[in-house]
């Protein structure tokens, strides 16, 4: 090979890398924000419970993706379970071994009830992706200043109605807003 060519191989190694080391980041980001239980005064214990276990298993020893999958099926909420086999191949196929990236589009409507609550009707619509990708994307709740997270939406189809009533006062609604999921979103 002249040295043009190795050049130009050695450095494309770098950036596929450099993209897969990101990725990687970013799949155990994902994965930590859907651990995150907002009930417990510790909200990231599921997720530190996970990697405990994970490095505890693996100690010292060689760990392919499937073992940690093996790993974060151990430790996965029902909320993560979207074909409800207490499997994450929909997030490995699509996020680790895939390519994809959706584009989402959430529009939604927010009305106070009588009895102080809030009327949330909207849409979520996904496009960019097979038809059969799934997410478990992330519902935030916003009151004045005030952010909260209420849970995610299991997303198997490329349109979603989104028809919930929350308790007390809310201000708007809105998905993503912590860059949870690898996905463009417009709101």
């Amino acid at each position: 090979m002249d040295g043009r060519a190795d050049h130009f191989f050695r450095n494309r190694a770098r950036i596929v890398s450099g993209l897969e080391y990101s990725k990687g980041a970013y799949v155990l980001h994902m994965l930590h924000l859907q651990l995150v239980d907002p009930r417990n005064p510790d909200p990231e214990h599921l997720f530190k419970d996970m990697m405990q276990d994970y490095c505890k298993t693996f100690d010292n020893q060689a760990a392919s993706t499937e073992d940690f999958k093996a790993i974060v099926e151990k430790h996965m909420t029902r909320g993560m379970d979207l074909d409800g086999n207490h499997k994450m191949d929909w997030f490995f196929n699509q996020y680790v071994y895939g390519t994809g990236i959706p584009q989402y589009s959430f529009h939604a409507s927010v009305e106070a009830t009588p009895d102080g609550k809030t009327h949330v009707k909207g849409e979520l619509t996904r496009s960019g992706v097979p038809d059969t990708w799934k997410d478990a994307v992330p519902l935030y709740a916003h009151m004045g200043d005030k952010t909260v997270r209420l849970g995610t939406l299991g997303v198997t189809h490329s349109s979603e109605p989104v028809d919930i009533t929350l308790a007390g006062k809310v201000d708007r609604v809105s998905i993503n807003d912590y860059e949870d999921l690898l996905a463009d979103v417009k709101q």
